[in-house]
């Protein structure tokens, strides 16, 4: 018997779609751990001096990480909490099959031959429902992942505009920082 495998094939495809997403967040990551490693080293430059310079870099760095926090944030929501669906097991599925096919065989006044037929139609309409109900529920949760995926894709690219905004900051106390010079006594003892 032909049917149709447009739901399989889309049970399959949220699947796949669902490992892309959770694959396309390692680059971010990355990101975000250079990010925060950055953020960490510059905020060590920061002295209790209130220069132009060292207010805006104070600035930039906590707007960084506040940004970074938003963007883990919305990292976590895209990976966590979603119940994805799947094909039940083939006991079960061969369950159904037997259930079927014995429910039409006990029909009185059905060839068998007819009874199988039914049987194996309303099988395979089972199938596709499980199908459909299984990519519909996986299609919601990817739709949901990848928003969350973009909105911290959004937020990564506001921290390294705030990351590179406090690195200029940073530059410019490192060069225009004036050191005192030490004085240097040589004596000679002879």
């Amino acid at each position: 018997m032909d049917t149709d495998t447009t739901f399989k094939e889309h049970h399959f495809f949220e699947l796949q779609r669902r490992d892309s997403l959770t694959s396309a967040l390692n680059l971010t990551v990355g990101i975000v751990t250079l990010l925060a490693g950055g953020t960490v080293a510059m905020w060590r430059g920061v002295s209790a001096d209130c220069s132009v310079a060292n207010t805006l870099l104070g600035a930039c760095l906590v707007l960084t990480g506040g940004g970074l926090v938003v963007t883990v944030y919305f990292m976590c929501r895209s990976i966590f909490g979603y119940d994805y669906r799947y094909f039940p097991d083939t006991r079960l599925v061969a369950k159904y099959r037997a259930d079927f096919l014995n429910f039409h065989l006990q029909e009185k006044d059905v060839p068998e031959e007819e009874a199988r037929r039914r049987a194996a139609a309303e099988y395979l309409e089972k199938i596709e429902e499980i199908y459909m109900n299984c990519a519909g529920e996986n299609g919601v949760h990817n739709d949901e992942r990848a928003g969350w995926a973009y909105k911290a894709n959004r937020a990564l690219v506001v921290c390294l505009t705030l990351f590179i905004a406090s690195g200029t900051a940073y530059l410019f106390n490192t060069v225009a920082a004036t050191e005192k010079p030490v004085k240097v006594i040589i004596q000679n003892l002879e």
